[in-house]
């Protein structure tokens, strides 16, 4: 199995499957989505691809020295090693999480400049008919700095689009 894919029943999407993508990135955030989405709108014959998508150029970034082209390799190394254990315990939190709830799907990590782009990716590739994503609730002058996951997905997804907001979450 490719590692850029990882599934967790190693089938082929059933005939006759509704086919969606969650984006999940072990926050409460997208673990809020998820559950929102199994709790209000999962069908049977629903195939799930969860979608995870590592931000790497914060760890390049952070290892770089003071000159833009010199960068502490040790330390790239153990950051890059420490990153690919989290991904792989997020993988298998997912893939344990449709194996819960008795889903067909598979645990899909996509390598992308954004997040959002490894979404919508996603959906093409696998023919989605809808994307949940959950959101972070940034104001609109950190959004527009930081960008935002599900406001990339919402203007370049060619499927619906549902965006999940927790009223805990998102408590003032």
């Amino acid at each position: 199995m490719a590692a850029a894919q990882q599934e967790h029943d190693g089938l082929a999407v059933p005939p006759g499957s509704r086919v969606v993508v969650i984006g999940v990135d072990g926050s409460p955030f997208a673990n809020y989505a998820f559950d929102w989405y199994v709790d209000n709108v999962r069908s049977d014959n629903d195939y799930v691809v969860l979608v995870n998508s590592p931000e790497m150029g914060e760890i390049v970034k952070s290892s770089w020295n003071s000159s833009l082209y010199t960068y502490d390799k040790d330390l790239l190394t153990k950051m890059l090693d420490e990153e690919q254990k989290a991904i792989n315990n997020h993988l298998k939190y997912y893939r344990d999480k449709l194996l819960q709830i008795g889903a067909k799907g598979k645990v899909k990590l996509i390598s992308a400049k954004e997040p959002g782009q490894a979404i919508c990716k996603a959906a093409l590739e696998e023919h989605a008919e809808f994307i949940v994503v959950g959101t972070r609730g940034l104001g609109k002058i950190r959004r527009t700095i930081t960008g935002s996951v599900s406001d990339y997905v919402l203007h370049h997804s060619n499927v619906p689009v549902l965006v999940c907001k927790s009223p805990e979450l998102h408590k003032k």
